[in-house]
């Protein structure tokens, strides 16, 4: 008995499927990045990322998934509600301040969320050590077309 006995054999054909790759064209060939540089187009696009708020964001998901009905979402291990006033993303704690009921099963009412429980509203003034987290609705995020 031989033992790696499958090590002797000759070697296995390899198969190539599809079209080759192209081959790689020598970097001394290519152009350098400035020579490549749009200077207009950086200039516009640079204006336009500062004017967005910076630092910390999170997605939490598609804009248009967003609506007026409390939704649950967990960001960076807290729990967090998210809903739409008068166009607006709000996010803010789960829990109701008074009891920690699941504000994300409540509803809302002119902008603010109504705790299931007890029905204490919360909203942008907030409550005690509940406030509403910063938010920031780019429209960038779309949600996936069901056919994709």
């Amino acid at each position: 008995m031989r033992l790696f006995s499958h090590l002797s054999r000759t070697p296995r054909r390899v198969i190539n499927f599809g079209r080759p790759l192209s081959p790689l064209r020598p970097a001394d060939r290519e152009l350098p990045d400035w020579m490549q540089a749009r200077v207009p187009s950086i200039r516009a696009s640079l204006e336009r990322a500062r004017a967005l708020p910076s630092g910390g964001w999170y997605v939490v998901d598609a804009s248009r998934r967003i609506s007026a009905r409390p939704s649950f979402y967990w960001v960076d291990g807290h729990e967090v509600v998210a809903w739409r006033s008068a166009g607006r993303v709000l996010l803010a704690p789960n829990s109701c301040p008074h009891m920690g009921a699941p504000l994300s099963a409540g509803r809302s009412e002119r902008g603010e969320l109504v705790c299931p429980w007890h029905g204490l509203r919360l909203g942008e003034p907030g409550h005690g050590q509940w406030k509403l987290y910063a938010a920031h609705d780019d429209g960038i995020l779309r949600e996936r077309p069901a056919c994709c």
